[in-house]
């Protein structure tokens, strides 16, 4: 038998090189950010606007602003439109949620000062055209019915109104009555008010020079003007702890979504980078704890992660898991175990040595490509931070010791800082965990 030769011991993390990058703030306001990574001739563009909306109404009139932004201008129709960013081998796209609108492609560099000029006649100039708004209104209330049936969105929506009750935040998805009433002139006012340069946030990253490429688009964008700022979205109200666990009725739901929300600290906090590994620890990751003890030892969901986000400025830590209609609670109670466990005790040194090394090998990944470093930087740029954050980030996770994680545990994943709701539907199932729902 051929005995098999042992591999090699990993080699010595390695911080990625910082970014060859250069930003600018064009004379309307907009902020321009340019990235260097040339492993194939592509540039992605990704243009975030703070959007801030104010009423329920504005939720489904912003969704039909971002569903015809770039379907016509007064010299372009959306035949042309396409036809124009097609020829540099992409198709925009345009999302819009409470907090920004958010359009982007992907394109051959050659045809990158095409594809922006084009951006920059839709922003300047978009005529939202009667025909195409009645359109783009059958095919966004087919999208709203499909998002109220979609159990993780509801969940998310269900969390956050019964954590910030009354905010734009939780207005996720529109009513279907306030896409109906929608119309061009409702579109038009809110383009107006809303979609502004300044405040705005220009992303491109590829095969550019960066100096180079941030002066065009700064050109190219000086005809998109406003008097007035963007909107950011107001802040969220402060959570309450110690409230009892709430219950939602889903009736769609065959399985009970748990969420958990509670109080964070902003990425520039010097706690954050223990925080980082203390999540990771807790739920951040496929070896964690939650994941171990609900998934593999209880069989009690298929998937469950602890997320560290921000929402209107304020960072909240996030906990969300779907379990079997009827073991909603006992799996709500065993998360709170763990929680309990990892703020008295800390997490273990071999423990925090693994996240470390899972955290910085994962994000070194991320910002050695294109796709990992559009999504990496415009998460920090939305949390008002600058691209050279990331590799800070990283090299503070590196070093981070082991007794600041255990202290951010303490301090920040706590039991009772969390706010807890389950939603599940009421009506009568299968009694079981999820490996027996199958």
């Amino acid at each position: 038998m051929t005995a098999i030769a042992q591999l090699p011991p990993l080699a010595p993390f390695a911080a990625p090189r910082p970014f060859d990058r250069h930003a600018a703030v064009a004379a309307n306001g907009l902020r321009i950010h340019a990235i260097r990574q040339a492993a194939a001739p592509l540039v992605t563009v990704q243009l975030s606007i703070p959007f801030g909306v104010d009423s329920p109404e504005q939720t489904g009139i912003a969704e039909l602003l971002a569903a015809t932004l770039c379907t016509g201008t007064t010299e372009l129709d959306r035949a042309a439109i396409e036809d124009e960013i097609a020829l540099a081998g992409g198709a925009l796209r345009c999302t819009v949620d409470p907090e920004r609108l958010v359009l982007s492609v992907t394109v051959l560099t050659g045809g990158l000062p095409g594809t922006l000029a084009v951006i920059a006649r839709c922003l300047a100039g978009a005529r939202y055209p009667e025909a195409e708004l009645d359109r783009e209104r059958t095919r966004l209330i087919e999208r709203v019915k499909l998002a109220n049936a979609t159990p993780k969105l509801v969940a998310r929506q269900e969390i956050l109104r019964h954590c910030f009750a009354g905010h734009p935040l939780t207005r996720q998805v529109p009513e279907m009555e306030h896409v109906l009433a929608a119309d061009a002139g409702a579109v038009r006012r809110l383009s107006e008010r809303n979609l502004v340069p300044s405040g705005a946030t220009l992303l491109l990253v590829g095969d550019v020079e960066p100096a180079r490429t941030a002066e065009l688009a700064a050109e190219i964008f000086q005809p998109w003007q406003a008097e007035h700022p963007a909107r950011h979205l107001a802040p969220l109200p402060a959570l309450v702890a110690g409230r009892p666990t709430g219950v939602a009725e889903c009736p769609q739901l065959r399985t009970a979504a748990v969420r958990m929300v509670a109080p964070s600290v902003r990425r520039d906090d010097p706690r954050f980078p223990a925080l980082y590994l203390a999540n990771l620890v807790l739920g951040g990751y496929f070896s964690s704890r939650l994941n171990t003890n609900l998934r593999e030892r209880a069989g009690l969901v298929y998937g469950v992660q602890s997320l560290l986000l921000q929402h209107a400025g304020t960072p909240l830590t996030m906990i969300e898991f779907d379990t079997g209609a009827a073991s909603g609670q006992a799996a709500l109670d065993r998360v709170v175990g763990d929680l309990a466990e990892l703020a008295e005790h800390g997490p273990g040194g071999d423990e925090v040595d693994r996240a470390r090394r899972y955290a910085t090998g994962v994000t070194a990944i991320y910002l050695t490509t294109r796709e990992g470093i559009v999504d990496r930087v415009s998460g920090a740029l939305a949390a008002g931070l600058e691209p050279g954050w990331l590799h800070e980030h990283l090299a503070r996770v590196a070093e981070v010791p082991h007794a600041e994680v255990a202290r951010a545990a303490r301090e920040l994943l706590a039991p009772a800082g969390f706010t807890n709701l389950i939603v599940t539907n009421t009506a009568p199932s299968h009694q079981g965990s999820p490996r027996e729902e199958r």
